[in-house]
């Protein structure tokens, strides 16, 4: 018998086998979904996770992924930066001054209401070229969904 508080050799190998539970179920529950479904519609099978891996190596091999990824933080890191810059301001205003508050309600209520109507849909796309100083936003309109 084990002293209170010790572990046994199997418990303690279980136990530090445990948090691959979850990564294991996912891939399993993935292989078994995208391999059900390869057989009626084609796209799913771009997505087995035999096909993904292969992809995943062929893109760290080559280096484009790491180049991709910089691209995509400095997007996240940017889009983070405007919303310090204009929503926390935007914020405080909006809850200190009642008079900036009833101001400003109308704009952001029409543009919650454009974005949010089946027929408005509006694109914000941003590009943000390889110097950081160089960032351009437009808004256009877009015939059909976002993605």
């Amino acid at each position: 018998m084990n002293p209170p508080g010790k572990k046994s050799g199997y418990r303690r190998i279980l136990y530090a086998l445990l948090p691959l539970a979850g990564p294991i179920c996912f891939v399993c529950i993935w292989w078994a979904v995208t391999h059900l479904l390869a057989g009626g519609t084609p796209m799913a099978a771009y997505f087995v996770p035999e096909k993904t891996w292969q992809a995943a190596l062929r893109l760290l091999g080559n280096g484009v992924l790491a180049g991709h990824t910089l691209d995509s933080l400095r997007r996240v890191f940017a889009g983070l930066g405007l919303a310090l810059l204009f929503g926390i301001p935007t914020g405080l205003l909006m809850g200190s001054s009642h008079l900036f508050e009833r101001s400003a309600n109308l704009f952001f209520s029409c543009c919650a209401w454009c974005l949010h109507s089946p027929g408005c849909h509006w694109r914000l796309s941003f590009w943000a070229s390889e110097t950081p100083r160089c960032i351009f936003f437009w808004v256009s309109r877009a015939s059909g969904p976002l993605f």
